[in-house]
This record gives structure tokens, sequence and C-alpha cells, in this order.
């Protein structure tokens, strides 16, 4: 799902960019070339063309490598620092000649660059915050919620100011409990392994998991189908809906 939807956002405009701050090793870039490449084909044919343009996609994702929590955090100043630099500092002085050709620049001009602004949007992926995080929770897990919910508030300020659409990723764990069941379907017994708190620090939440294909299915692989289901959305309504696919040999989703 993740792989999908940042290749949505890469070809959506050439101005898209992607950071990938990457814990768990799991990255193939190559897995994501091919997928880019298998898009582009649905709706091109020439081959050399789709290559090109994958090429080009990819100039424009950045992948972090990070070890622990305080990897993700250095990786994070990274890029806030790398989009900070875009734009001249507002203590910096300028000369008397720089001050006067601000002056002569007309309305428009104004509009103009601040639409561009807009137009540039990126992807932040964190993949995962539970291998981070994990540690912190065992040893401490009031103090490792603090430092979870200091990050995502951090990530919130970040995606305003600078047009960001981040996606966290976590582990789900299983409690057989129903009383702990977050899905409407009642043969998911998976919730969000990082606690309740993220749902509440985050504008959606989503639980990935796979059901029985028919009411009959014994829970074979072959008769399950994935779910995806909103299981926290903020001020939108959006909390229960949900959707099944499957995912083709090209790692496609193709929605059922």
């Amino acid at each position: 799902i993740s792989l999908q939807l940042l290749i949505t956002h890469l070809l959506a405009s050439t101005s898209h960019t992607a950071t990938l701050i990457d814990a768990t090793g799991n990255l193939d870039v190559l897995k994501l070339y091919r997928s880019i490449i298998t898009r582009l084909s649905n709706s091109n044919h020439d081959h050399e063309a789709n290559v090109k343009l994958a090429t080009s996609t990819l100039d424009r994702v950045k992948i972090m490598r990070v070890f622990d929590f305080e990897g993700v955090v250095e990786g994070l100043n990274e890029l806030i620092d790398d989009l900070e630099g875009r734009n001249v500092p507002k203590n910096t002085i300028g000369d008397s000649q720089e001050e006067a050709e601000d002056e002569m620049l007309d309305v428009g001009s104004e509009e103009k660059v601040e639409e561009e602004k807009k137009e540039q949007a990126g992807m932040v992926l964190i993949n995962n915050l539970s291998q981070v995080l994990g540690l912190h929770l065992k040893n401490n897990y009031a103090q490792g919620q603090a430092t979870l919910t200091t990050l995502v508030r951090r990530l919130r300020n970040t995606a305003k100011e600078h047009n960001l659409c981040i996606i966290l990723l976590s582990w789900s764990v299983t409690y057989g409990s129903d009383q702990e069941r977050v899905s409407i379907f009642e043969s998911i017994k998976a919730r969000p392994g990082l606690g309740k708190s993220l749902g509440y620090l985050v504008d959606t939440q989503l639980l990935i998991d796979a059901i029985p294909r028919t009411a009959k299915g014994k829970g074979a692989a072959s008769d399950m189908v994935n779910v995806i289901e909103v299981i926290y959305s903020g001020g939108n309504h959006q909390a229960g809906k949900f959707g099944v696919f499957d995912i083709t040999v090209d790692g496609e989703i193709k929605p059922m």
C-alpha cells in the first residue's frame, strides 16, 4: 500500500518529491523502479519512454537508512534543514540594491512565487516506527509513549509548514480479548502495536489485515483477501470505512 501511495504521489507532478526513512533495511529500490515501470505501462506502451521517466522519477526520491530512534530524529533534522534551506533566512540583512529590487516586485510576481511553493509537495515515509520505538516502549512504556508523542507532533508541524504528506508504518499486535478489538471485522484481532494514543495524534489511522474471501473460508492463504480499514479519522467521519483488494504479481493493487 505505502509503495503504491508513493508512486502515485511521485507521478502526480514532476515537482513532487519523497523522502524514505528506512529502519528495517527492507526497502528494495529495484522493486520500486519496476513498480513505477508497471504503473507507467498501464497508460503508455512506449517502454523506452517509461524507462526514462521512471529513472528521472527516482531522482526525486531520497533514501535515509537508519538503525534506531536517534537515526530517525537525525534524518528528520536533515530533511527539515533541506526544506528550510530553500528559503532565504528572515534575519538575513540585504544590501540597498537588493532592497530596491525587492520593492520593484509586483503583486503578480509574489503570487506566482507563492503558487509555485504550493505546487511543491513532498511525501515522507518512515518504515518502521515499531522497529525503532519497540525497545523504548519495552523498557519504559510511559517514557516511550512520551517520545512517540513528541515525534508525531513535530512531524505534524513539519507537514503543515512544508506541505508534506507523512506516512508512518508500524506493526500490529494481536489480542484474544474482543474488548481490545478495533476492527469492525470479527475475524480481525489485530490492533496498532504502538498503543491507542497514536490514533489521536495523526489525521488518519489505517489497519491492514486479511479476512476470509467467503463466509465459509477456513483461513488458508488462497481463501484470504486483503482489507484496509480506517480505524481512526480526526474530524471527517471516515472511521469504519474499508476497502478490499488483491495484490497482482506485478505488485499492483486490484480493488475488489
